[in-house]
């Protein structure tokens, strides 16, 4: 029969058995703020955001992660090496150059390979408070493990641009909703605001450093209260300029090297199950 004179039989289904239809999943970020939502109920002092950042992407992403530094850069560290403890570090330029000397000094994971202790870090210069929430909770939408532990240093750059009451309680609030949103298995971990020999302002030094106080004291002991832990860095002070460079901002080698030591015995503490220490100077 020629080609044009065909006509296309209509296809019979009958005898096709009808798939049965799969419930799906709810997404993973919609199972988290519903367990968020039930976590709050009753507590009317805490604000969580309209929507949590889903897996999928995210406009508000993008403006976080420019410029954002990882561990992945090196290629000391690959996403294989992830039993033992995995650490996160959150934060602005400090904690880009502390990982920076922990390279030169002994390696990424700040030379706790033998007690299996994973260092991510994820870095940002001149992140301000406003991007660590959603950077973190996205991180721990996208992430396919959930961290031990979660250490947040940041605000340095907030604090000459907020008041400090308002830079508190946003710290508080945030800090809160990243330990609902990682669960009672991952421990949080505030990281004092530096002192600086020059914060680039008008305002007169001793009236910003009254403030960093004020915030440090404030959010620490919301961060303690909650089960948390508290990195002081009290060896770091505005009295001894040779831990700062010439800018006045950022650590010198040895305010490096002291930054460190207070991180790793932190660390240490985790992968040694030695809950009874809180804080940590």
């Amino acid at each position: 029969m020629p080609r044009e004179g065909r006509r296309r039989q209509p296809r019979r289904f009958e005898h096709m058995a009808a798939r049965p239809c799969r419930e799906r999943a709810p997404p993973r970020g919609q199972a988290r703020r519903r367990e968020v939502q039930v976590a709050l109920e009753g507590n009317t002092n805490v604000q969580l955001p309209v929507a949590f950042p889903q897996a999928c992407h995210d406009p508000s992403r993008d403006a976080v992660s420019i410029e954002t530094q990882t561990d992945n850069e090196q290629g000391q560290q690959t996403g294989n090496f992830l039993h033992g403890h995995v650490i996160w570090i959150v934060g602005s330029s400090i904690p880009y150059w502390v990982k920076r000397r922990a390279i030169k000094r002994s390696s990424i994971n700040l030379g706790l390979e033998k007690k299996k202790c994973t260092v991510k870090w994820h870095t940002k210069g001149g992140m301000t408070w406003h991007e660590v929430f959603p950077k973190i909770s996205w991180m721990l939408a996208k992430s396919r493990y959930l961290p031990d532990m979660i250490v947040v240093h940041c605000g340095g750059n907030s604090l000459i641009k907020v008041k400090k009451g308002v830079l508190a309680n946003n710290i508080k609030n945030d800090l809160l909703n990243i330990s609902l949103l990682a669960g009672p298995t991952t421990t949080v971990v505030w990281s004092s605001i530096l002192p600086r020999l020059n914060w680039h302002s008008d305002r007169q030094l001793s009236v910003v450093e009254k403030a960093r106080k004020c915030v440090n004291r404030s959010v620490s002991c919301s961060v303690l209260a909650r089960g948390g832990r508290w990195l002081k860095h009290a060896e770091i002070t505005a009295d001894t300029p040779g831990l700062f460079r010439n800018d006045g901002v950022h650590l010198s080698p040895i305010g490096l090297d002291i930054f460190i030591s207070s991180l790793q015995e932190l660390i240490e503490s985790l992968a040694s199950n030695n809950s009874n220490k809180a804080v940590f100077d």
